[in-house]
C-alpha cells in the first residue's frame, strides 16, 4: 500500500499530498471494477481472479497520493463494502511476484484521471442505484417484475420462473433464512 501511496515505483514518487477534493473527484471518475480493458493489461498471466483482480486494483486507484494511512480509511469512498483484505492481498502478490509494473501503471492511470477525468461520473450512478440489501421476500417479487409478471400472474411465455437462488430456499424443518442479497456490488 505504501508503495502505491507514495507512487515509489515511477519517477512520480512523492510525499502523499492529495487533497479531499482531488480525492473525491477522482473517486467519480473510478467504476467498481476496474475497466476491462485495463484489466487485460494489467493482469497477471497465472494467480489472480479477474474479478477481484478488477475490484482490488479499481479500488488500488485511490491510493496514489492518498494521505490516509489505512486502507479503510483510503477505500471507504469506492468500496465501503470490499474486503479490505482482498485488496492488501492483492498488493501484496503483486510485490512479491515481481510485477511492480501493475503497481506503476496504477499509479500512472490515478494521475491520468487526476488530470483528464473521465467521460463517465461513477459516483452518480453509485448514488443513483444504492447498495441497500434485497430482503428473502422482495427476491421473489422483483424476478417477478422483472420478467413482467406478477404473482398472480403465469410466467411469461417460453420463459421459466425465475427461482431463488439455493442459498435462499428453505430447507424442511428449519426456520427460513435471514441472509439479505445486495442489490450491486
Amino acid at each position: 500500500m505504501e508503495r502505491i501511496r507514495h507512487r515509489s515505483s515511477t519517477p512520480l514518487a512523492r510525499l502523499p499530498d492529495g487533497t479531499a477534493v482531488l480525492l473525491a473527484a477522482r473517486a467519480r471518475t473510478i467504476p467498481q471494477l476496474l475497466w476491462p480493458d485495463w484489466a487485460i493489461r494489467l493482469t497477471p498471466a497465472e494467480g489472480f481472479l479477474p474479478g477481484p483482480f478488477r475490484a482490488s486494483i479499481a479500488a488500488c486507484l485511490l491510493l496514489p497520493g492518498n494521505p490516509a494511512r489505512t486502507l479503510r480509511g483510503a477505500l471507504t469512498v469506492l468500496h465501503a463494502y470490499r474486503s479490505i483484505v482482498a485488496v492488501s492481498q492483492v498488493i501484496r502478490a503483486l510485490g512479491e511476484q515481481g510485477h511492480d509494473s501493475v503497481l506503476a501503471a496504477v499509479c500512472h492511470l490515478a494521475e491520468y484521471l487526476d488530470t483528464r477525468g473521465s467521460p463517465i461520473d461513477y459516483q452518480r450512478r453509485r448514488e443513483a442505484i444504492s447498495p441497500e440489501m434485497i430482503t428473502l421476500g422482495e427476491w421473489p417479487d422483483l424476478c417477478d417484475q422483472a420478467r413482467g409478471a406478477s404473482r398472480s400472474s403465469p410466467p411469461a411465455a417460453g420463459r421459466p420462473p425465475l427461482p431463488l437462488p439455493a442459498a435462499h430456499r428453505r430447507r424442511p424443518g428449519r426456520s427460513p433464512p435471514r441472509p439479505r442479497v445486495p442489490l450491486c456490488g
